[in-house]
């Protein structure tokens, strides 16, 4: 009788790690497209337009301009740099010093990778620039510079290291 009755009772779960396993599997599967999910949508890059800096001001024409260089005289990489010889063509700038140790070698990759991404219009046109001012005029000489755009990849076609008297560098890139 009494083996009758283990028989009628219910078969105890079983123990050790094939339990786990199941409920594992059983979360895996239930929980596994929820975070599937939650994933997916935070990787979603929600973008903002950037404000415009500057005074505006509208031509005859109707055209917008908006920032215009303050007259400089500069020397780099690629011979003299002036505010004339960048108008009427983008300019991307970043002020650098080649000793710096933090932030501007973050800079002159972020640099180098807009250089490869504009790789393509500089075969067909050249209004974009790229121009890396040096905050540091003391140290960083011409061959200074060229070593540094050098160890950086930069195509000096493309991408001019200039260098003028501090103060002058300085109200540039506040302005």
């Amino acid at each position: 009788m009494q083996e009758q009755d283990l028989a009628r009772e219910a078969p105890e779960a079983p123990r050790g790690p094939g339990r786990y396993l199941r409920i594992a599997a059983i979360l895996t599967v239930l929980l596994g497209p929820v975070a599937l999910i939650l994933l997916l949508n935070q990787s979603r890059q929600v973008y903002q337009r950037l404000p415009i800096a500057g005074e505006k001001t509208v031509d005859a024409g109707g055209d917008t301009a908006y920032h215009r260089l303050p007259d400089f005289a500069f020397e780099s990489t690629a011979g003299p740099l002036t505010a004339d010889s960048l108008r009427g063509r983008m300019h991307v700038a970043s002020f650098i010093f080649t000793s710096c140790p933090g932030v501007c070698p973050k800079i002159t990759r972020a640099m180098a990778r807009v250089q490869g991404e504009l790789a393509e219009a500089w075969r067909r046109e050249r209004d974009v620039r790229l121009v890396s001012y040096t905050i540091d005029p003391a140290r960083d000489s011409l061959p200074v510079l060229r070593a540094y755009a050098e160890r950086h990849s930069a195509n000096l076609d493309q991408w001019a290291f200039a260098r003028g008297p501090q103060a002058e560098v300085f109200a540039l890139a506040l302005r």
